[in-house]
């Protein structure tokens, strides 16, 4: 017989559907109480449910005529139940009604073609009903995605297998996304410094999308997976997932729409980015940096269409994207394209997909999405961002650089209070710690890659001990995969065996969901390679050799 649930205690109608999970007293401010917003990224607010449920159709016997969208592979979103609990066919499902895996599966993970199912009528939306039932049972976190739905959205039918009293119970179904995504929150969030309020909101207003939460929910599972198994296991579970996913992104078999929708081209950017993170995790570096090249179209598209990105270059009459404007800007997607592809140039040795032009700089005081995205979440300073990105042109013959000025920038800065706001004291520390670490890195990659300088010249040792030693103070915590490009940038100056053994474990540590934006063991092989080879015995390099060594070992193609 079908599961009871009590009623939680007070108005339905009024608290927000956070509070209402959590059981908290809700201030019921619009549109997200500041109760969630004060909870510094733990928790995120889903607004009011105001509106009432649309009714779930019930099974025709005509198929029901609805414009399918086609080109789309049979992509699951979610995972087969019995992969995820191996060993049994039948399971006991999270409020204790025994069902078959077989059902459960076919129940909580519908396919790509079932969630692009349109609404009638001309105004229609697509249903992220599909979504919502495509979770898992084997977390423990508390719901975070939201459960209002558009009036015009089309409910799809649930299976006839389904047993009435799992089929009833939408409480339970909605819990699933509470649970997995909620997890996957905590374990990002735990590797960055925490966002501030104003990005926070626009999260929450992302995470609505159907788009956006495919590939929340893909992540959310490679988390999973990895904490659960060994990493060797893993990547074979999770390689499947991340192939038909990317399958899915890029559409091969898919006509392009001439005409794409700015919300469709920025989810798409999206969709690319997280799709990068997840390569770098299960397939490597190389592979991930396909993905970054496939998104470069999606990124100029967005950009050409505000003349505000764009800087007229010299007299030469070239337009380049405008740094500061791409990283103070609301569109995030942009800033993180823009970042991925300056730290992949840097890392890789490769020019950078787009050409950026720092006119301008520095950047207007008072921008809160300039600091957040780069300087607030990842703990680099802009200027150094603007210092690499100089270099790369320089490297790459597209514009001539004064390198004292350079060196000037990175000596000068100074962290400010704002970059430190609502932070405890450790994390204080190590914000000011990473940011030092990204300072000398930066004078070591200017050193040695505009000056010419070897590895044996003071300046760069003196930054390489630097780093070694900063990388001593946080030590092995969640945050020190902050120290990703900084470990590979003073391991190619590092000449001392001290030195180089404790960057190399650092690096090799840098592996299956505890990553930054590169697999650390990549680079680890290639570091290893250059010490044996033009770095044996101590002899210095310069940062072409290192280039060298990085195309002999991990070739991008």
């Amino acid at each position: 017989m079908p599961i009871k649930h009590k009623s939680t205690p007070g108005p339905r109608g009024e608290s927000c559907l956070t509070c209402r999970q959590r059981r908290k007293k809700c201030d019921k401010g619009r549109p997200f109480c500041q109760r969630c917003l004060d909870s510094k990224g733990r928790f995120i607010c889903l607004g009011y449910d105001d509106e009432p449920e649309p009714q779930v159709e019930r099974p025709r016997k005509a198929h029901p005529k609805t414009s399918q969208i086609t080109g789309f592979p049979s992509l699951r979103v979610g995972v087969e139940f019995e992969d995820a609990f191996p060993g049994s066919s039948t399971r006991t499902a999270y409020f204790g009604t025994p069902v078959s895996a077989a059902e459960i599966n076919e129940y909580l993970t519908p396919s790509v073609e079932l969630l692009m199912v349109p609404g009638p009528g001309e105004r229609s939306v697509l249903t992220t009903a599909a979504i919502t039932q495509q979770q898992d049972y084997d977390t423990g976190q508390r719901p975070i995605t939201p459960r209002r739905k558009p009036k015009n959205a089309t409910m799809l039918p649930l299976p006839v297998s389904i047993p009435r009293g799992v089929n009833a119970n939408k409480q339970m179904r909605e819990s699933y996304v509470f649970l997995i995504l909620g997890k996957y929150q905590n374990q990002r969030v735990e590797m960055f410094f925490r966002s501030t309020i104003p990005m926070q909101r626009l999260l929450m207003i992302q995470m609505k999308r159907p788009r956006i939460l495919e590939f929340v929910y893909l992540g959310a599972k490679i988390f999973e997976t990895f904490s659960g198994k060994p990493e060797e296991v893993a990547i074979q579970s999770c390689s499947g997932w991340v192939t038909r996913y990317t399958n899915h992104v890029t559409n091969p078999g898919e006509p392009p729409n001439p005409y794409p929708s700015t919300q469709e081209i920025q989810d798409k950017l999206n969709g690319l980015l997280e799709l990068v993170i997840a390569q770098s995790i299960v397939f490597g570096t190389a592979a991930a940096y396909t993905s970054l090249r496939l998104a470069l179209s999606s990124f100029l598209h967005l950009v050409s269409d505000d003349p505000h990105f764009w800087v007229e270059q010299g007299r030469n009459g070239l337009l380049c994207i405008s740094l500061p404007a791409v990283l103070t800007s609301h569109r995030v997607e942009l800033g993180r394209f823009v970042f991925q592809d300056i730290m992949c140039s840097l890392v890789l040795g490769v020019p950078t997909l787009a050409e950026y032009d720092s006119t301008s700089f520095p950047i207007v005081p008072g921008s809160d999405f300039a600091a957040d995205w780069v300087q607030g979440v990842h703990g680099v300073p802009i200027e150094m961002i603007v210092n690499i990105t100089e270099v790369h042109n320089w490297r790459a013959q597209k514009k001539d650089v004064d390198w004292t000025a350079l060196e000037m920038r990175a000596w000068t800065w100074t962290w400010s209070q704002r970059d430190i706001q609502s932070e405890g004291s450790v994390e204080m520390i190590y914000r000011a710690a990473i940011q030092e670490s990204w300072r000398h890195a930066t004078l070591i990659y200017i050193y040695m890659g505009v000056c010419g300088v070897t590895s044996d010249d003071s300046r760069v040792q003196a930054s390489v001990h630097q780093i070694v030693k900063l990388m001593g103070v946080i030590g092995d915590t969640q945050l020190d995969v902050h120290f990703s490009v900084s470990a590979i940038v003073a391991g190619v100056a590092a000449r001392n065996e001290t030195q180089r053994t404790l960057i190399i474990r650092k690096l090799k540590s840098f592996s299956g969901v505890r990553l930054w934006k590169f697999r650390g063991r990549d680079f680890a092989d290639v570091l290893e390679y250059l010490w044996h080879g033009g770095a044996l015995d101590d002899a210095p390099v310069g940062w072409d050799e290192y280039v060298q060594a990085r195309c002999k070992v991990l070739p991008i193609r």
